[in-house]
């Protein structure tokens, strides 16, 4: 009898013994690392990110961070020392490079303990690019002439008017063909009817005569003009072109005008027959 019971205590033992064992190792598993970044809303540009977190058992080992960014890049990295508490932290900063989405932070202690979290960045929007410009001077007056090209390939070298025909030739610099859009001001130059309104500009490319497209506001009107590869000049010829005439120099016009009509008048009465 004492010999089934002692069996039957040994038994007893090693079944518990089987079954202690995965509680064992299920209390092993859950040793590791935990991490926490400080916000749970997404970073703005130019605010710090601060990661931090503890381990559950000190082993002596580092803690490394890896951060990765939407697009799979790593951008940043770090080896953070583990305090007596079993604590760590550190301060990350987000550089222009950054793009906006979801980051990983991968933490790692020792060969097994890992975890990773995950935060939202949100990127600065880019500055709006600002159009091509090619500034000049006509008699002390100082221009931006805004332009832009369909295939960003042609540019402004030279712009020079021309009073003569009341015109403004601009050189360019076109390897391919392209369209470019002008901005001409009107202070510049601008083509009216007699009443005022505003009539098409003639344009020639290279000496020809070219269609284009016109959009006006009162301040400037706008060409679209078709160049071909190797076009050197673009002329636009209107009714006015700067430099016009001031009020004093009109003042001295009109006099002189009534000067030459008064000499004129005396002039042909003085060849009159007299009676």
């Amino acid at each position: 009898m004492d010999i089934r019971i002692a069996a039957f205590a040994l038994s007893a033992l090693m079944i518990a013994g089987t079954a202690l064992s995965p509680a064992f190792a299920q209390e092993n598993d859950i040793l590791g690392i935990e991490v926490s970044t400080d916000k749970n809303e997404a970073y703005m540009v130019g605010e710090s990110i601060m990661v931090s977190g503890n381990v559950n058992a000190v082993t002596g080992d580092n803690v490394s961070i890896v951060i990765t960014a939407p697009t799979g890049n790593i951008v940043a990295v770090d080896q953070l020392t583990v305090d007596d508490d079993g604590m760590f932290a550190a301060t990350f900063n987000p550089n222009p490079a950054w793009v906006g989405g979801t980051y990983t932070i991968a933490a790692q202690y020792g060969d097994i303990r890992a975890t990773s979290i995950t935060f939202e960045f949100v990127a600065a929007e880019p500055e709006p690019e600002q159009p091509p410009m090619f500034s000049f001077s006509v008699d002390d007056n100082n221009f931006d002439m805004v332009y832009n090209t369909l295939e960003g390939e042609a540019s402004i070298t030279s712009v020079e008017t021309n009073q003569d025909d009341f015109s403004v030739v601009i050189g360019i610099d076109a390897p391919a063909d392209d369209e470019i859009e002008i901005a001409l001001p009107r202070d510049l130059i601008d083509s009216l009817d007699a009443d005022g309104g505003d009539i098409t500009f003639i344009v020639l490319v290279d000496g020809e005569e070219t269609d284009h497209f016109e959009t006006n506001t009162d301040m400037t009107r706008t060409l679209t003009i078709p160049v071909t590869a190797g076009s050197q000049m673009i002329e636009i010829f209107g009714t006015v072109v700067i430099p016009e005439f001031g009020t004093i120099a009109l003042l001295v016009l009109a006099a002189a005008i009534v000067s030459i009509i008064a000499v004129s008048s005396r002039s042909r009465l003085s060849v009159l027959p007299k009676y």
